[in-house]
């Protein structure tokens, strides 16, 4: 088998289809690798773009490929696979095929039909599917995904994001960072507070002065009552403890990050992959890998 592997740029298109429907289940991209580890082992095996690893269909949700025939097109640039679907999910989002979106000759768009005929909207369409399971990262990532390509930005914030454009994702995650330095600050100061009111009333007596950590609390804490309270009123929520204060702000800095990777075609598991990377290296020696 012979493909012209300059012409495609090192990856190859690959067609996948059902052996038994003949249903288009997907389309992927194999580097050399890929396809041999394919060949190899009887189980699709692609190149993840966004993730730049080499991906097993189903590796994480069971649901993989078993490889009944492969055919090469006769430009020797794309090539088909015709498989068993194990789990009959193909997408991401739990339907059975990607290509689950009709475009129609004006240009409007339409989900599958159910039994009678009648178009299911998008959400209607993946709650009938079986989900797999991801991790929750990869979860929220996608969802960001498909909110930038088919969202309103009038209904959804994560698209009213993307269409303000690179500035406005950039300044709400620095808005984050600066949000979890102050819920981690305002913990600190909590702590040390209800170390000398401790200190204090084991002694007789409660100094009246506040330090400059003190005065710190009071504006963080007034930041955080006004927050809360904005919330509170529309979702009822209890006032957080500081821990929670912490773990709220970071979930913030993480979603806003990963906006931020969606906009640059970045996948979160090329983030883990540099951890993994790091893993074992002192800082020291990670951060003189730099230079040069």
């Amino acid at each position: 088998m012979k493909i012209d592997w300059e012409k495609v740029g090192g990856l190859l298109p690959a067609v996948v289809q059902e052996s038994s429907s003949g249903e288009v289940l997907m389309l992927a991209y194999m580097n050399e690798e890929a396809l041999n580890l394919s060949l190899k082992t009887g189980f699709a095996h692609y190149f993840s773009r966004t993730k730049n690893r080499i991906w097993k269909k189903g590796e994480e949700s069971g649901n993989t490929q078993a490889i009944d025939e492969i055919f090469l097109d006769c430009d020797n640039d794309t090539i088909l696979l015709k498989v068993v679907q194990n789990g009959g999910i193909a997408c991401h989002t739990g339907a059975k095929s990607c290509f689950f979106r009709k475009i129609s000759g004006d240009g409007g768009e339409s989900n599958l039909a159910s039994d009678d005929g009648q178009n299911l909207t998008r959400e209607q369409n993946l709650n009938q599917a079986k989900k797999p399971i991801y991790g929750i990262i990869d979860e929220v990532y996608h969802a960001i995904l498909d909110r930038k390509l088919n969202a309103d930005p009038q209904t959804s914030y994560v698209a009213s994001l993307f269409k303000k454009g690179e500035n406005a994702i950039l300044k709400k995650v620095g808005e984050e960072a600066t949000e979890l330095v102050m819920a981690c600050k305002d913990a600190s100061v909590r702590k040390n507070e209800t170390s000398q009111f401790d200190s204090a009333a084991n002694g007789g007596q409660i100094s009246s002065n506040l330090t400059q950590n003190e005065n710190f609390a009071k504006i963080s804490n007034e930041n955080a009552a006004n927050k809360n309270s904005q919330t509170e009123t529309s979702q009822n929520q209890k006032p957080k403890t500081p821990t929670e204060e912490i773990i709220y702000e970071a979930a913030d800095l993480c979603f806003h990050s990963l906006v931020a990777l969606a906009l640059h075609g970045i996948h979160p598991d090329r983030v883990k992959a540099e951890l993994a990377r790091r893993f074992g290296l002192s800082g020291i020696e990670e951060k003189n890998s730099r230079k040069g």
